[in-house]
């Protein structure tokens, strides 16, 4: 994980380089690589010159074998944010199958006319 001190960084989503986030002073972004070590699909691109802190699984693990309150209450943290972004990127897919499913609606009143299907 990296904490920016100072700094813009962008967050790409790399199969179609669509930028998902821009980060500044304060933000974070690599949480989930403290709890597994699966490859990402995101790309960050410091947009300005950049000064990080870099907070690392191994560096968690320690913290929870030299002060188990603090690593757990930073696991703790992780969960909460983590379930937020979740949260939201649900509330995202939610809202796009509805934009979704109006436009086969809308559509689909020529069907019969055209022929075509909305799949």
């Amino acid at each position: 994980m990296y904490i920016i001190e100072k700094g813009v960084v962008q967050i790409i989503y790399e199969p179609t380089n669509q930028l998902l986030a821009e980060l500044t002073d304060g933000e974070f972004f690599g949480e989930l690589a403290l709890l597994d070590e699966s490859p990402r699909s995101a790309t960050a691109l410091a947009k300005t010159e950049c000064k990080m802190l870099g907070f690392f699984q191994s560096d968690l693990f320690g913290l929870l074998e030299r002060d188990p309150r603090l690593g757990v209450k930073i696991v703790l943290e992780l969960a909460r944010i983590i379930g937020e972004r979740l949260k939201h990127s649900n509330e995202q897919i939610s809202r796009l199958r509805e934009e979704v499913k109006q436009l086969k609606e809308r559509l689909g009143e020529g069907d019969e006319q055209t022929g075509t299907t909305v799949a």
